[in-house]
């Protein structure tokens, strides 16, 4: 039996991918110590806390990702749809995404 599979999750995971594309592009400034300038903490202290809130949100993806996979595995629910979008705004995410650069933030590259 044939069916049309309709909602918004492919969509959803869509953004999921263009999130995932960001991440990746940009890896290098995710735990660069001079993105985050918060002068509330020392410089060890502040490192340490961007460092772990960063790691946090990628752990909430993973999470999140992982979830909604497992509930498509329920019948009545398409997982194609879901991991098709996941593709796709992927693909979108790094064709459309610019790369941040590091004197955005004020940074000098300096290379050994």
């Amino acid at each position: 039996a044939k069916s049309i599979s309709v909602g918004a999750s492919g969509g959803i995971f869509g953004l999921i991918g263009a999130c995932l594309a960001d991440i990746i592009s940009n890896w290098g400034l995710l735990f660069s110590e001079c993105v985050d300038d918060d002068d509330d903490y020392g410089d060890e202290k502040k490192n340490r806390r961007s460092a772990c809130q960063n790691i946090n949100i990628l752990l909430w993806l993973a999470f999140d990702i992982f979830i909604n996979i497992v509930i498509g595995l329920t019948p009545l629910i398409d997982n194609f749809t879901h991991l098709g979008g996941m593709f796709f705004g992927f693909l979108c995410g790094l064709s459309t995404m610019k790369r941040v650069s590091h004197e955005f933030f004020g940074m000098e590259k300096h290379w050994l």
